[in-house]
């Protein structure tokens, strides 16, 4: 890419009657990795993702580019 992500939110597990645990960012700059430990992702209530207890099952990713919103949803093997 070489446009800014800006906005990004990123789900893990999340489902139609429960949401999954999220970790936001302002921005991921072109060409950037973003590293996320599962540590970082948490439910509203402040609940950790624990990856010893959860299999992380979906990501899913959302970011403004250039203005305009996306979404993408990943299965996880």
């Amino acid at each position: 890419e070489s446009t800014n992500w800006t906005d990004c939110r990123l789900e893990l597990n999340s489902g139609i009657l429960k949401g999954g645990y999220v970790y936001k960012t302002a921005l991921i700059s072109p060409q950037d990795q973003l590293i996320v430990p599962f540590r970082e992702f948490a439910k509203g209530d402040g609940t950790r993702f624990n990856s010893y207890d959860t299999k992380p099952q979906s990501l899913s990713v959302s970011c403004k580019v250039d203005g305009i919103s996306g979404f993408g949803y990943y299965a996880i093997n």
